[in-house]
């Protein structure tokens, strides 16, 4: 349904159209700046803001609520604007609204809304159900016996219904309370014991998996503790929680705002919080983090930096979102301030600290209290958003204008080799000239003699922008002769989905290997393994292949791909055969992975295969718990008779997301 006119007008965008980026750095990330003013006003604190598809048409909406109560349903249109869903903005039912989440609490298949309201004693959270058109049913609340730092909106026992984490303060001290989620919706009474936190005021909180054990904990911070401190509590999957060894932990002063994630690629969750340096005043802002250990506990990480940090007057941030915004499969951050700082982008350096240095704020003009990262217009590329404090107040639409691109040599020349040799090897060079990271799909090679070629790598992990990676090429010839296949290369390059690479190469007679007897003569000897054969009668030549009448293995692997999740095993069927005229004795078959997170087992020996004979084993690989999602890994198993030369069958393994 289209907005009235003064919605149309509410949600037109602002044509603020500004590319922005560090201009010394030509693989600078760049967004677009738009706003949507926003009924209802703020007032400092934080507010909520969260994105869904709640009319089910594949685009990302978005849901803001703003401190004077008013909760802004925003639907995307065809165009890539937004206008106000039917009944928006509605009136939340009370003053000083906080964080909202989306999800479907009702189990009924569509997107509903959870909000905080009244940052105070006697608080409530409100849940919209949502219709799976952009409507939205009654609002129900929820009391809150207590002062509210957030809240975590997870499945804390296992019965399949999301359940209410909400960390207050209360006159007995500061608490986590969990209420027990029903599948219409509704949340009951408390679920387990009421836990009891380190420091005052809790602010903010986290519902993650931080020990590896399937169940869900919490990571709740403590804005006006002294410092700053981050309570961790593990779960025991009914919904109860206990401190973690060695919590709290100490992350900084100013802590409104905690998030979760995998900062320095470890497979473990780590903690960051915007804080306010060591000794420093309220007017400059960094990044304090907490790193992972895998088991529940947490270390001090590297501190976050700015190229020049914002002097601000004073400073509060409500919300630190993560995401990777240059695609180079490292977690980012965007940081939105107040006191007319703008957003920062935080790009990640994948050992755990969140830079500026590479980055310019992104200047809105207003005060920010609350932020998110979405990919809003479907192409693949994380966006910022931003909610301003200022009245009117508006929503900042950041839109990544990055994009990657890729450049290869067009042809590859492998040279001339021996027929039945070792293969030969080279590389071709697949560089991103783009700002944006890029993402190899598949690596095939097509082509009349395409079964004398492969190619390998570069698709575990995105190509940074100004990066590049090598693809391993082996050219393998079964017979003499000019050899030529294509390389075929699928990215996510805008316009370039396929990129060929032409490869040429020649194979040459082994040596010995003749055409047979020369004319008139006996007929030759037998052929060795090596090709070398016997020599003929009177007027002969050498004769026998490259095999002759010895022994000759393949070797098949199945499956070849597979996709395993951190942690689990698989099981990979290996056949060795003897397409020879002769037995293979004392053949042995080994396992070899490409990274530790991988286990294959021992080599093995199988003894005699007869010729035209099969000899079959099974292998269990074991994907390692701290393995990282989405990251490939391959299996190569070699088998090798007496007097022939070893073959080869590789197993990609990836990390199941």
């Amino acid at each position: 349904m289209k907005a009235s006119p003064s919605r149309a007008l509410a949600a037109g965008l602002l044509a603020l159209v500004l590319p922005l980026g560090l201009a010394a750095s030509a693989q600078a990330v760049t967004f677009t700046r738009s706003a949507i003013p926003l009924p209802g006003s703020g007032h400092g604190s934080e507010s909520g803001l969260a994105v869904g598809d709640f009319d089910e048409n594949g685009r990302t909406d978005i849901a803001v609520s703003l401190q004077s109560g008013d909760l802004s349903i925003l639907l995307r249109d065809g165009s890539g604007g937004y206008v106000h869903a039917a009944g928006s903005p509605r009136a939340l039912g009370s003053s000083d609204a906080g964080p909202l989440r989306v999800a479907d609490v009702n189990r009924d298949g569509h997107a509903d809304v959870v909000a905080l309201q009244a940052r105070a004693a006697g608080a409530t959270v409100a849940v919209l159900l949502g219709d799976g058109h952009g409507g939205f049913g009654p609002t129900s609340t929820v009391p809150v016996a207590g002062y509210p730092g957030g809240f975590g909106l997870a499945d804390l026992d296992g019965d399949g219904a999301l359940d209410l984490a909400l960390p207050l303060e209360t006159p007995l001290g500061p608490r986590l309370v969990v209420r027990r989620g029903a599948r219409d919706g509704t949340f009951g009474a408390p679920l387990g014991a009421v836990v009891p936190l380190d420091g005052q005021y809790p602010s903010a909180i986290a519902v993650r998996d931080f020990d590896g054990d399937g169940r869900l904990d919490a990571a709740v911070a403590h804005v006006f503790a002294p410092g700053g401190i981050v309570t961790v509590l593990r779960g025991d999957g009914a919904g109860g929680f206990a401190r973690a060894a060695g919590s709290p932990y100490a992350i900084g002063s100013g802590t409104f705002a905690l998030s979760a994630g995998d900062l320095d690629g470890d497979g473990r969750l780590d903690l960051v919080s915007p804080v306010y340096p060591p000794g420093g005043s309220d007017k400059t802002v960094t990044a304090g983090v907490l790193l992972g250990n895998g088991d529940g506990s947490f270390r001090v990480g590297p501190a976050g930096s700015f190229a020049s940090p914002p002097t601000l007057n004073p400073a509060t941030p409500f919300a630190l979102p993560l995401g990777d915004l240059d695609g180079d499969g490292r977690l980012d951050a965007a940081l939105p301030l107040g006191e007319s700082a703008g957003v920062w982008p935080l790009l990640g350096d994948g050992a755990g600290r969140l830079l500026s240095s590479a980055m310019e704020p992104i200047g809105t003009a207003a005060n920010l209290n609350a932020g998110a990262i979405a990919d809003l217009d479907g192409d693949g590329r994380l966006d910022v958003l931003s909610t301003s404090v200022s009245s009117p107040s508006r929503l900042f639409v950041l839109s990544n204008d990055g994009e990657p691109a890729i450049a290869v040599a067009p042809a590859l020349d492998l040279g001339s080799h021996q027929a039945g040799g070792p293969a030969a090897s080279a590389t071709v060079r697949v560089a991103n000239p783009g700002d944006h990271g890029l993402r190899i799909g598949s690596l095939a090679v097509a082509g009349a003699d395409a079964a004398d070629f492969a190619a390998s790598g570069c698709s575990d992990r995105p190509i940074p922008a100004g990066g590049h990676c090598d693809v391993a090429v082996t050219f393998t010839p079964r017979t003499a002769g000019p050899r030529s296949a294509t390389l075929q290369i699928a990215s996510d390059a805008p316009g370039t989905p396929l990129t060929t690479v032409a490869l040429t190469a020649t194979a040459t007679p082994a040596p010995g290997g003749g055409d047979g007897g020369g004319s008139g003569g006996g007929s030759g000897g037998g052929g060795g393994d090596s090709g070398g054969g016997g020599r003929g009668g009177a007027g002969g030549g050498s004769g026998g292949g490259s095999t002759g009448r010895g022994a000759a293995l393949k070797l098949a692997a199945r499956p070849a791909r597979a996709a395993l999740a951190p942690g689990k095993r698989l099981r990979l069927a290996v056949t060795v055969r003897n397409t020879g005229r002769a037995a293979a004795k004392k053949v042995t078959l080994c396992p070899r992975t490409s990274a530790r997170q991988l286990a294959a087992g021992r080599c093995v020996r199988l003894g005699t295969v007869a010729a035209g004979r099969s000899a079959r084993r099974t292998f269990t690989v074991t994907l390692a718990k701290t393995a990282r999602r989405g990251r490939s890994f391959t299996v190569t198993f070699t088998a090798k008779a007496s007097g022939t030369r070893p073959v080869s069958a590789r197993v990609t393994v990836t990390a199941r997301r």
